[in-house]
């Protein structure tokens, strides 16, 4: 998986970024009501879109992003802490360029860009699954239902699921699937040994909603 000790903050930067690519070609994008992502981590890996011949603008509205873009080299010509900017080059009728806001999601002015293309936690989930399928958890049918199914769950969250990305990201083979059912109570489930011992998809989907009905007995008592 992913290099060396990376954070939930820092995989979630990529996460972002590879989302963002998912949209080239819209007016912009607007990521908002994620995690915060890394800012340094962001910008650093979006500044290389300029040497591939894309160009961007980025109003980034969270804590650090100035100081990280300082840090990259973008200037005001490109980069900015104000969607009041952002709605500036959505007006500039000449500027071939990708808008990027970086949002909580509760400022004032957004809806003013709402034909920009939504990033969600939602969306970041599933670009966080292909690439966990891209890598150890795609080499075998039962992790792939396994991952699917994390994604599609809203009961899982997105800075859950990357911190259980990264609890893995050193396994291989079995000691991978054994890491994927001990590894589960960062999912808010009961460790489970057993949880893949019946490959089927059904018998795994089923101990899973088991659990979690569980830990919902648990939390209640």
């Amino acid at each position: 998986m992913s290099g060396s000790n990376p954070t939930v903050s820092e995989i979630m930067a990529e996460l972002v970024v590879e989302a963002i690519r998912g949209n080239l070609g819209a007016v912009g994008v607007m990521v908002r009501d994620v995690p915060p992502p890394d800012a340094r981590k962001l910008i650093a890996t979006i500044k290389p879109f300029q040497e591939e011949g894309i160009e961007f603008r980025i109003a980034y509205l969270l804590d650090g992003g100035a100081e990280a873009a300082a840090e990259a080299g973008l200037g005001a010509d490109v980069f900015s802490h104000e969607i009041e900017q952002a709605e500036r080059w959505r007006n500039q009728r000449d500027l071939d360029a990708l808008i990027i806001v970086v949002a909580l999601g509760d400022e004032p002015k957004l809806s003013s860009l709402e034909e920009f293309a939504p990033i969600t936690s939602r969306d970041l989930k599933r670009v966080l699954v292909e690439r966990a399928l891209g890598e150890e958890a795609g080499e075998n049918d039962v992790q792939t239902r396994w991952w699917r199914l994390l994604g599609t769950d809203d009961g899982i969250g997105l800075a859950q699921l990357v911190d259980y990305y990264l609890a893995l990201s050193d396994k291989k083979g079995d000691d991978f699937v054994a890491a994927s059912s001990r590894e589960i109570f960062r999912l808010g489930l009961i460790p489970d040994h057993e949880l893949f011992n019946d490959p089927k998809e059904s018998a795994v989907k089923a101990r899973f909603e088991k659990n979690r009905e569980l830990v919902v007995r648990f939390q209640t008592l």
